[in-house]
């Protein structure tokens, strides 16, 4: 980051093995950059998979994925409205940092159409969103 213009446009691809590889603080030092614009992996099967057991444990992957997410999850909620609380609460995070979370998240599929994770679009340009949207938008999965 200390090579990178701080006038210049800058795209960022945050691509995490999984939800707990990607640190919340890599964003926030990210979101300092005044023309910065992330996609992001948004590993929503690996959250699926380790957030009722993540609420059992004093330590999980996903607190720096997330930090805070305990405080909003519920553990008596299905896994469903599990993932979907903690999904709104990084959502939020992103925003204290003054990105915008786009609300329209791709969906990457396995060959048997079960979705693996989202590519989703940090920004603070209204074009950047335009132009996501766009791309969502666009017939062939072989653009992403």
């Amino acid at each position: 980051m200390p090579q990178l213009s701080k006038s210049g446009l800058h795209l960022a691809l945050l691509d995490p093995f999984n939800a707990g590889h990607l640190h919340f603080s890599i964003i926030r030092k990210l979101a300092k950059l005044p023309s910065i614009d992330i996609v992001v992996h948004l590993s929503t099967g690996d959250i699926q998979r380790n957030i009722a057991s993540g609420l059992q444990v004093q330590q999980s992957p996903l607190d720096n994925f997330a930090p805070g997410w305990r405080d909003v999850v519920r553990a008596q909620s299905s896994k469903q409205a599990m993932r979907s609380a903690f999904v709104q609460h990084w959502i939020h995070l992103v925003e204290q940092t003054g990105l915008q979370v786009c609300d329209m998240m791709y969906p990457v599929r396995n060959s048997k159409e079960s979705t693996m994770y989202w590519l989703c679009l940090l920004s603070r340009h209204p074009l950047a969103e335009k132009l996501w949207r766009i791309a969502c938008q666009f017939e062939t999965r072989r653009l992403f």
